[in-house]
């Protein structure tokens, strides 16, 4: 028999099915504390008449009846092709133009190519008048990198909708790109709620993270993080969830308004203070 690893005054066979046989005794452990069994289920240490011993915990989140705390708002956007002349004031995905005040030029990235203009928009959640503009590279022989983008915010006050100009058309000279990348109007936002991350819900309910059978219906039930375009909800990533956690504005993962795609499966963030996080698989 072996030394338990956190009381080294027990002892384990390596039989047992619940964690001692893996070297954890109970009565090394703190009340409450959940783990794995040898047999792969989970016990968590409660204190009976003689000490400490494991308990066989029987996992389960009905998900379908989570509190209101466990859901967070997100919108998305309503989109409709532009058939008429674009003014430079809308909110819209793609088109030939942006929004541009006097002394404005169009952006240009280091080798002095001209940006292909993504879209505009406001904030649906707040109230003021910001409009966020967004610029890509032209040039995506490699779909992750992405690293040159260019991101302002306008406040459209009188005086810079007194002194907007117009630029006619997105001087890029891939005819083909002008081609697929029409311009799509946002006519409106879907207010929705999604789930928080899945940490956040397993910590409420103090359920150990690699408890794969609750992540599998987390990650198929309707109210799951959507990983299309949007504004606020839950940020999705392709590698680490952790890494995309303070974005606070708009989420870009859909290809149908781009003319290439965020890396072969990319998602990108974008915060209010107009810095992006984009991962790629």
């Amino acid at each position: 028999m072996s030394k338990c690893i956190n009381d080294p005054t027990k002892k384990f066979t390596g039989k047992e099915k619940n964690p001692k046989g893996r070297g954890f005794c109970a009565s090394g452990e703190a009340e409450g504390t959940i783990m794995a069994g040898k047999d792969g289920n989970y016990y968590e240490v409660k204190t009976i008449k003689n000490g400490k011993k494991w308990i066989k915990k029987e996992i389960n989140i009905d998900f379908d009846n989570l509190p209101t705390d466990c859901f967070t708002n997100v919108w998305f956007p309503q989109v409709k092709k532009i058939k008429s002349k674009e003014t430079g004031l809308e909110e819209k995905f793609g088109g030939k133009v942006p929004f541009f005040i006097k002394g404005e030029t169009w952006p240009v990235d280091s080798e002095k190519i001209p940006m292909v203009f993504f879209c505009q928009f406001k904030d649906p959640r707040k109230q003021d008048n910001i409009l966020y503009r967004v610029f890509l590279p032209t040039d995506n022989e490699n779909d992750c990198m992405l690293d040159e983008v260019n991101i302002t915010k306008i406040e459209l006050t009188k005086d810079n909708l007194k002194n907007q100009i117009r630029i006619e058309k997105n001087p890029v000279d891939a005819q083909e790109l002008n081609t697929i990348f029409e311009p799509h109007i946002i006519s409106g936002w879907d207010k929705q709620s999604e789930f928080k991350q899945y940490k956040y819900i397993i910590e409420k309910y103090n359920i150990p993270m690699n408890y794969g059978k609750l992540y599998d219906i987390y990650m198929d039930h309707k109210n799951t993080p959507s990983s299309q375009i949007k504004v606020g909800g839950t940020p999705t990533s392709t590698q680490d969830e952790d890494s995309v956690q303070d974005y606070d504005l708009i989420q870009l993962t859909d290809s149908q308004f781009l003319p290439y795609m965020w890396g072969d499966a990319g998602i990108g963030h974008i915060s209010t203070d107009c810095k992006l996080i984009w991962d790629c698989c």
